[in-house]
């Protein structure tokens, strides 16, 4: 009888502790589904903004990369970027280019945060002044492995202030 009411008491511990790993599951899962919701939301505000975003890594790898960045690539020196590109190496045949941006980046990559205000981008498709601000990506540690930029098209608003300059010169 002693067995018995031992079995049976050890079955209904393991039954509740079954029903406690399943609660716990349960939670887990609603956590991991509440961030990865939380994480889409934010992917999805960066990569539909206008500002281009992109990470590289140390050696100029593009860890990540939204879709107006893609689209200036495009647009400033003919290339398709994507994830895993080298961004050195798609400007291979831009050397003048290639260094511009490889000095901007190495900035970030020592550990500083950089604002930049330049025109980029081949004269024979288009060029583009930003105003960047380049930060370093840093493990848990606190080590710099990369960089990330966000990056803004002010052509439209240098274009507007020199015809102003101009139109106030005029009237001077």
């Amino acid at each position: 009888y002693e067995a018995e009411q031992e079995l049976a008491a050890s079955e209904a511990a393991l039954r509740a502790s079954e029903a406690r790993l399943r609660d716990l599951n349960d939670t887990l899962e609603h956590r991991i589904a509440d961030t990865l919701a939380e994480r889409k939301v934010f992917a999805d505000i960066v990569d539909s903004t206008a500002a281009t975003t992109v990470a590289l890594s140390l050696d100029y790898d593009i860890l990540a990369i939204n879709q107006a960045a893609i689209a200036a690539i495009k647009r400033i020196y003919g290339k398709s970027a994507k994830v895993g590109d080298n961004l050195l190496a798609l400007l291979d045949d831009m050397p003048d280019h290639r260094e511009q941006v490889r000095q901007i980046w190495a900035r970030a990559f020592r550990g500083d945060d950089v604002l930049v205000t330049d025109t980029f981008g081949d004269a024979r498709l288009e060029r583009v002044a930003y105003e960047a601000r380049f930060s370093p990506l840093r493990d848990r540690d606190g080590r710099v492995v990369g960089a990330w930029h966000t990056a803004y098209d002010i052509s439209d608003r240098l274009r507007a202030q020199a015809e102003l300059e101009a139109t106030q010169e005029q009237l001077r």
